[in-house]
């Protein structure tokens, strides 16, 4: 038995794709301008190139996350659960490891093992057969707490400001603390990525340009603790 996302549920998922890379720009450029003291030539040229290039990379995103979607399908056989999706791995679960599944509060599933975990995005075209397919094989349980993404927004929020604060700041007491915690946050990140299999191989390969914000968080750290103990 064979599931696929309900194509007509991809615009909603769009509409959260948008909106959080505009709040990451709009406190970016927020940020920037009242640090620098005002608008002017440079400013408006950095304005410019962010804008330019946050539009270009949500044009590329949104495509490839809607070739994503439509991809993306679940078959339930006999013995197993599998997820199939272009360019992840495939992910499968023995049914009798199952240990539950949570219907979330966009429509969307999380079948989970002691292990590994599937989940399902969104609705699909055929929800409550689905719904019925899984309750045979474990409880299904509803979200508990409605879908709220203004704590996600936030985070990203204070993480922009952070590592804003942290190149334009000149303490020790600021530039060591959040250095350390910028490197352990990238490093970690980018290994927890590799290892997954719930991001596709695109994805994973443009994750190694962490490399470059990695360097200059390490080059700050490193001329500060210098400059420090020249002092």
């Amino acid at each position: 038995m064979k599931f696929n996302l309900d194509q007509k549920a991809f615009a909603a998922h769009r509409k959260g794709i948008i909106l959080r890379r505009l709040i990451i720009i709009s406190i970016t450029l927020v940020v920037l301008i009242y640090l620098s003291g005002g608008i002017d030539d440079s400013i408006l040229l950095l304005v410019s190139v962010l804008v330019a290039f946050t539009s270009y990379s949500l044009y590329s995103t949104i495509r490839k996350q809607k070739v994503t979607w439509q991809s993306f399908e679940l078959s339930v056989e006999e013995e197993t659960i599998t997820r199939t999706q272009m360019g992840h791995p495939d992910i499968r679960l023995a049914k009798n490891e199952v240990l539950g599944a949570v219907e979330t509060s966009q429509g969307g599933f999380v079948i989970k093992t002691a292990n590994e975990f599937i989940a399902i995005p969104g609705p699909v075209t055929e929800q409550d057969r689905l719904r019925e397919v899984l309750s045979d094989i474990t409880e299904v349980q509803k979200q508990e707490k409605p879908y709220r993404p203004y704590a996600m927004y936030g985070y990203l929020a204070l993480i922009v400001v952070a590592m804003i604060v942290f190149f334009m700041a000149e303490s020790i007491y600021i530039i060591l603390p959040l250095g350390l915690v910028f490197t352990g946050g990238l490093i970690y990140s980018f290994v927890a990525m590799q290892r997954s299999r719930h991001f596709s191989k695109s994805l994973k390969r443009s994750a190694l340009f962490v490399v470059l914000p990695l360097f200059f968080i390490i080059a700050k750290v490193w001329v500060t603790l210098q400059l420090y103990m020249a002092s």
